[in-house]
C-alpha cells in the first residue's frame, strides 16, 4: 500500500528517481520516529521536505466554504485512520458531521463528488479507484492551514 502511495505521488514529480528519493526520505522519517514501518504520514512529511518548485502551492482560503469543509473532512478522516487513502463514504460522513458542527446545510452527494473532482484537479487531493481519497501533503500541516481558512471564511 505504501509503495503504491509513493508511486501515485512520484508519477507527478519525475517518476522512479523521485520515488526512490521519497522512499529513502520516508524511511529516514520513520527512523526518526522510531517506527518499525514506513507509514503514510512519513511519506507525506518526506514529500514536503523534498524541494519541488511550485507544485507544492496550497491555498485553502481560496476555496468555497463547502470545499473547505470537505477538505477538512478528508484531513480529519486521514488523520483518524493514518492510512494513505480513505473511503469517500467515510469522508462524506465526516463532512456531514462538520456541517452539523458549524450549523451549515450540507451539499448533496452529487455536488460533493464534483467538489472532490475539483479538489483533485486543483492539486489538493489524490484519488484512487474513484472511491478512495488521499493527499500528498502532511496532514498535520494541512489541519492548521484549513482551520485558519475555515475560520476566516465563516467570519466573513
Amino acid at each position: 500500500v505504501i509503495i503504491d502511495f509513493i508511486s501515485d505521488i512520484a508519477i507527478h514529480y519525475g517518476g522512479i528517481r523521485y520515488a526512490l528519493e521519497l522512499l529513502l526520505e520516508a524511511g529516514i522519517q520513520a527512523d526518526a520516529d522510531r517506527s518499525r514501518t514506513v507509514g503514510a504520514e512519513h511519506v507525506r512529511r518526506a514529500h514536503a521536505n523534498i524541494p519541488k518548485g511550485v507544485n507544492g502551492a496550497y491555498y485553502p482560503a481560496q476555496l468555497s466554504l463547502h470545499k473547505q469543509l470537505l477538505l477538512s473532512a478528508i484531513i480529519q478522516t486521514l488523520q483518524q485512520t493514518n492510512e494513505p487513502y480513505a473511503p469517500v463514504r467515510d469522508i462524506i460522513e465526516e463532512y456531514h458531521l462538520l456541517c452539523e458542527e458549524y450549523n451549515k446545510e450540507p451539499e448533496n452527494e452529487d455536488l460533493l463528488h464534483r467538489y472532490l473532482k475539483d479538489l483533485k484537479n486543483e492539486g489538493y487531493i489524490l484519488t484512487k479507484e474513484g472511491e478512495l481519497v488521499g493527499t500528498e501533503f502532511p496532514v498535520d500541516r494541512m489541519v492548521k492551514s484549513v482551520e485558519i481558512a475555515l475560520k476566516q471564511t465563516l467570519e466573513a
